[in-house]
């Protein structure tokens, strides 16, 4: 995904509402880096598998620190 140029990121927040069966998926991470310098990546480890049945019924939403 190409986004606007953003500062510094600490915290990504990433989630779904879980609407339909069968919507979970598995997050390993999310790399985000500029488009003209890829070696200046910040990874965001989750490795989690993201599903509405697993959250009792709530949406899921998770916050996602920096991995250093």
């Amino acid at each position: 995904m190409e986004a606007v140029t953003l500062k510094k990121l600490k915290k990504i927040r990433i989630g779904h509402n879980g609407e339909r069966p069968g919507s979970g998926w598995f997050l390993d991470k999310v790399v985000v880096h500029p488009a003209d310098e890829p070696s200046d990546a910040i990874v965001f480890e989750c490795n989690r598998y993201q599903s509405y049945v697993h959250q009792m019924h709530r949406e899921l939403l998770r916050d996602l620190t920096i991995f250093v």
